[in-house]
């Protein structure tokens, strides 16, 4: 069985969007590249383990969708961690109320809640030979432009929100099939790791979409694309254009905080 539990909402408006501070028009459009292939310098290989990590049990999505990021982003810097489902349960908990053994309090994540919630407090990982919070910073994509969408995931993994079809919402290999008409009605989310031109692959319960989205299946049931752009201690980051510090201080704004 598997399971959803995407509950969309728009990003916060002071999240801005990624092509207005990131520079993108500085930088190429690639035309294929993949966060599951060793990038170079230094990474390793992160592909599929088959684990839904509890997602085929529970609406817990977005928390695995945010693990699964965490795992590509480092092992992009050259450590594949295996992700636990504990780990993704634990914020399960933490960002939808959910309360283990209640099944009514398995409702799913509210995305902007999800979204916030990282924003105060970064994700600690604890995994054997690392230990380090994972802060992020956010902006988002319109999921229809394309170019902004290649360079981003040149330089970094994204996260996707879609609204599924019930009939093919578990069956993977059918969303390299156009869609039929059929409404979309179920909430998912999860990783966008690879793409050649405007065929995408993403990561969902630990298995990866092969053959690719079909770009019309994506225009249709694709409704946010968002980037967490992660603060790493030591000037470790993705964005060779960016201003990370003004991005920084935009999340406290996003928080209601003012920089000090």
């Amino acid at each position: 069985m598997r399971r959803h539990g995407a509950i969309h909402r728009p990003a916060p408006a002071a999240i801005p969007r990624l092509g207005a501070v990131a520079g993108l028009s500085r930088l190429a459009v690639p035309t294929h590249g993949s966060w599951t292939l060793a990038r170079a310098p230094g990474g390793v290989a992160n592909p599929p383990d088959g684990d839904a990590l509890g997602n085929n049990d529970l609406g817990c999505c977005v928390p695995a969708a945010d693990w699964r990021w965490i795992q590509a982003v480092l092992a992009a810097r050259g450590r594949l961690i295996a992700i636990e489902t504990a780990w993704v349960i634990a914020r399960y908990e933490m960002t939808a109320d959910y309360v283990p053994g209640n099944p009514a309090t398995d409702e799913g994540t509210d995305t902007r809640r999800d979204m916030l919630n990282w924003v105060a407090a970064p994700i600690a990982i604890d995994a054997p030979g690392l230990a380090l919070a994972m802060a992020v910073a956010w902006a988002t994509i319109p999921p229809d432009a394309d170019d902004e969408i290649a360079v981003a995931l040149g330089q970094t993994p994204l996260l996707s929100t879609w609204m599924l079809p019930e009939s093919r919402a578990d069956d993977m290999a059918s969303w390299a099939v156009p869609p039929d008409g059929e409404p979309g009605t179920l909430g998912h989310r999860e990783p966008v790791l690879g793409f050649d031109g405007v065929e995408r692959t993403t990561r969902s319960w630990g298995d990866d979409t092969v053959p690719p989205i079909h770009p019309e299946f994506w225009a249709k049931y694709c409704v946010a694309v968002d980037a967490p752009i992660p603060i790493i201690a030591g000037g470790d980051y993705d964005f060779p254009t960016m201003d990370y510090l003004a991005l920084a201080a935009r999340m406290l704004g996003v928080l209601g905080r003012t920089p000090t």
